[in-house]
This record gives structure tokens, sequence and C-alpha cells, in this order.
């Protein structure tokens, strides 16, 4: 299955993400659990000791309570019940309270229902608590009506026990928060450098690349994006090569063919001013025919120059293929001596531009003209074959054989590479090959004919 880089990323954050909630509902679960057990095992001994305690208040409120006044009552209580707070409220509404001698600062009020309190402990925290009306009226002396309600330190102890839980929870939020945050800073580096690797990689071979080493290349098995740009740098990297080796053949090949004739007609003029040579019409023949050849190659290579810049332009019209053969039949008649013959069939149409078509048809012939067999007839050929035309020449010959057929549409080729063939420069098949790809075709050779060499140029039927 191929895996593309949005894949990738999905499964990095989906991981990421995976990881960071689990860890977070570990944690969190761990730790509020430990809270609650401390919180429990702690509530349920103050707990325990509220049930403990209720009851002798209880009495001792009863027993003691009657026979007393009301200071001498509260002081009795609170000395005997030190654990304990104790409210007394007289007819008056005026509360008596021992929060201060167990350390807590309180403001109360009465209501309807009851007494309620603004307690404050040492360490500044606040919290209010209401008591209903469920203690003990007693009648004391003078027949003075007090209301006495109780309940034991423990429970603010608890309700600060709360509050340290609250705390604790919260504590532990936030470092649970801050070693996820670096777990998911630490994931995060370690999957942006995994996908920043390829990218390094390229960039590297990029600057190997400029630095001129155009052999070096990235071996990849990746099937996603990166993966694909990876190949595509490789073939960037081969075409590259190949056209670097091909400039340094281009210039040599240039260098080659254009010393020649200018060494030629160096040696002529300076023979002909020094009176070796006479200064004839033939000598002077002689460098017209070289200065002829310079720019054949001059015209080849701006030609080629153009097809390559995608300058140069073409004007597609229909052609009948047999007439417009047989209006050229002299022209490339006169180019093989005499010994062309026609081929053609009859009705076809084709969308061609005329003047680079009869390009494509003299550079054929004038191949033939070369090596074809001086006595054998050469056959200019027009055909349909499927959803194409064929146009091209037939010879017998020396041919070009199979194993440079491939070759042979490239620039400056020469079957024979000890550059002992003086006719050809070695641009005339290139120049036909871009001439059809212009006019949406190709240049072909049938490797199936062993007598010479059967060329052609293949143009579709509704170009």
């Amino acid at each position: 299955m191929t895996r593309t880089l949005k894949f990738k990323l999905a499964a990095l954050v989906a991981f990421v993400t995976l990881v960071i909630l689990g860890s977070y509902y570990f944690l969190a679960k761990n730790s509020a659990n430990s809270a609650i057990v401390d919180f429990n095992e702690q509530s349920s001994v103050i707990i325990s000791d509220v049930l403990l305690d209720d009851d002798e208040v209880f009495d001792d409120v009863l027993a003691k309570g009657k026979n007393i006044d009301v200071t001498t009552a509260f002081d009795y209580l609170t000395k005997t019940h030190s654990d304990h707070i104790f409210v007394v409220i007289d007819e008056t509404n005026q509360i008596m309270t021992n929060f201060s001698t167990n350390g807590y600062q309180a403001a109360g009020t009465v209501t309807s229902s009851g007494v309620r309190f603004k307690i404050e402990d040492v360490s500044g925290s606040t919290s209010i608590v209401s008591i209903n009306n469920s203690g003990q009226f007693l009648t004391l002396k003078n027949k003075t009506r007090i209301n006495v309600l109780w309940f034991p330190v423990a429970l603010l102890e608890r309700r600060a026990l709360l509050d340290s839980f609250k705390q604790r929870i919260q504590n532990e939020f936030v470092i649970t928060l801050s070693v996820l945050s670096l777990l998911a800073v630490a994931l995060s580096w370690f999957g942006a450098r995994l996908f920043l690797r390829p990218l390094n990689t390229l960039s590297h071979g990029f600057e190997r690349l400029v630095a001129g080493d155009l052999d070096y290349r990235i071996s990849s098995h990746s099937t996603d994006e990166l993966g694909t740009i990876t190949r595509r740098f490789n073939h960037l990297a081969d075409w590259l090569n190949a056209l670097n080796k091909q400039y340094k053949q281009l210039s040599a090949d240039l260098a080659h063919e254009l010393r020649t004739p200018i060494n030629g007609m160096q040696s002529r003029i300076e023979a002909m001013q020094d009176g070796i040579v006479p200064t004839d019409e033939n000598s002077l023949s002689q460098l017209l025919n070289a200065l002829e050849r310079i720019k054949k190659l001059i015209d080849d290579i701006n030609l080629l120059s153009l097809t390559d810049a995608k300058q140069l332009h073409v004007e597609m019209q229909p052609i009948t293929v047999s007439s417009f053969l047989r209006e050229r039949e002299d022209m490339l008649n006169q180019l093989l001596a005499h010994r062309l013959t026609l081929n053609l069939a009859n009705n076809i149409t084709v969308q061609a531009d005329p003047h680079r078509l009869e390009q494509v048809l003299t550079n054929l012939v004038s191949n033939a003209a070369k090596y074809a067999d001086k006595n054998e007839a050469v056959e200019l050929f027009s055909r349909t074959k499927g959803s194409f035309i064929e146009i091209g020449i037939k010879d017998k010959g020396q041919g070009i054989p199979a194993d440079q057929q491939a070759a042979a549409f490239e620039r400056f080729y020469r079957q024979d590479a000890s550059r002992s063939d003086k006719q050809s420069v070695g641009l005339g098949l290139a120049i036909c090959q871009q001439l059809a790809l212009l006019m949406q075709g190709k240049m072909r050779i049938n490797h199936q004919y062993t007598e010479g060499l059967e060329i052609y140029i293949q143009l579709p039927v509704n170009a």
C-alpha cells in the first residue's frame, strides 16, 4: 500500500495525541486515586471522632447547663471539650463562640434558620459555615434562655483537609501538564527530525550537483511524496549528466568540424601566397566549398538551437502526399544522380509544414546519396500504417548496424567513431528528428530491413 506523506503526518499527530492523552489519563488517575485514598483515610478518622464525641457533649450540656449562668456554662463547655466549637446565642441574639481559642477568626450572623459564620484560618483561607437550629435550648438562672450549638473542631479541619486535597489535585495537574508538555515537545522534535531527514538528504544532493558532482544519486525505497521527489532528483541528475556529456561532446565535435575546413583553407591560402598553388578558379572553388561546409554546419546548429528553445514555428496545413512528392521529384533526383524511384500511395493527405517536410526529405536523400550503393536505385515511398502516414526512403548499401540505430538520431552521430567519415557532420538525422517532433511525428528506422537502410518520418493521420 502506498503511504503518502499526508498519511504519515496524520499517523504522527495521532500517535503523539494518543501518547499524551494516555499518559495524562494514567498520571491523573494514579494521582487522583492516591489523593482520594489519603483524604478518605484522614476523613474517616475525623468522622469517627465526631460520632464518638457528640453524645458526651449533649449529656454535659443537659447536666450542667441549667444550674449555671451563661458565661460559666460557656467557659465550662469550652474547657471541658476543647476539641469542639461552641456557639451560644442568648435571647438578644448575642453570639458567644470559642473560634479564636482554636486558631480561627470568625464573624457570625443570626439568621432565621440558624447562624452563619465567615471563618478565616491561620493561613488566611476563608470559608462560610452555616449552622441550623438543631442545638439545645436551655433555661439558666434568672430564667435566661439560651440556644447552645456545637460541632467538633475536626469538621473545620476536614474542610481544611478538603481544601488541601483540592490544592494537591491542582498542583499535580500542573506537574502532569508540564511533564506532558515536555513529552509533546520531545515527540514533536523527534517527528520533525524524522520527516526532515530526507529533505536534508535532498538538500545535500543538490549541493553536490551544484558543486559539479553529476554522478551523485540518492538511494530511496520510500513510496510517499518524498520518495517521488527523490526519484525525480535522480532523474534530474541523470538528465544533467547526459546534458553535460553531450555538451562536452558537442564542444569537441564543433572544434573538430570547424578546425578541419579552416585548417584546409588556411593551408591553401598560404600556399597560394607562396606561389605553390596557383590562384585560379579551381583553388577558389575549393575555398568556397570549405566555406559552404562551415556555413551549413552553422545553419544546422542554429536550427537545432531554435528547436531546443522552442522558437522554431511550423505552419501546419493539409498536404496531398503524392502530389507533394512528385513536385519535388526532380530536385531530389538530382541529389541521387537520377537513381530515384517512386512508390507512392494515392489519396493520402496529411497535416504538415511543407517547408519542414521538404527539409526532412532532402536530408534523407542526401544521406542516401552519400552512403547507399551507387549502382542501386533509391526508393522514395509513402504509405499508410494504422493511424499513421509514413514517408521515407529505402536504399541498398551499408545501412546502420542494429546496435547503433537507437543512437542514429543523436547529434554528431557517426557510424565510424574514428571520424574517418569526411562526408557528414552528423547533424542531418538529428535535425530530421527535431522537425518531425515539431510536426507531431517521429523519425523511425525499419529494423527488419537488412539490405540497406529504410528510414522514414511517421506522421499521425489527424495531426
